[in-house]
């Protein structure tokens, strides 16, 4: 397995796999590309040369907003998250060394919190955020 940096030339393929599996949320390749520009970091890992995870994610102010992670379905339990969960904290306090807390969020109904308390996160709130009615789990890292 290989974790790289995402460039301006891996978009595409990444959107496509992003928009088969985040129904709920898909992106355009211009919103995507959008996000790229703006205080950007992100990774893929590859397997055989084909994508089975990304992780990515902006500074905003101080903080490190996790956007995204995800890992094919046929690859996880296999580390494959911890692993760019380690390469990004290790890159976010290279890239920023004001950068004090990372903050991410997501469905209730897909069960992370046990998963990102591993990983020294702890829940902020839970709030009734998405169109569809669904719960919002905020979390925060201090780094």
């Amino acid at each position: 397995m290989k974790i790289q940096l995402i460039l301006q030339k891996d978009l595409l393929s990444i959107l496509e796999i992003y928009n088969s599996f985040f129904i709920f949320s898909p992106k355009s390749e211009k919103k995507f590309s959008m996000y790229f520009k703006n205080r950007f970091l992100g990774f893929y890992l590859t397997n055989n040369k084909q994508i089975i995870g990304f992780i990515w994610g902006r500074f905003i102010d101080k903080n490190f907003n996790l956007n995204t992670l995800w890992i094919s379905p046929i690859h996880r339990k296999q580390g494959c998250a911890k692993m760019l969960l380690e390469i990004l904290f290790e890159k976010i306090k290279y890239s920023s060394s004001e950068t004090e807390k990372v903050f991410l969020h997501f469905r209730k109904q897909n069960e992370l919190e046990k998963f990102y308390s591993k990983f020294g996160f702890n829940v902020l709130k839970t709030t009734e955020n998405y169109s569809n009615g669904d719960l919002k789990i905020s979390m925060e890292k201090y780094l």
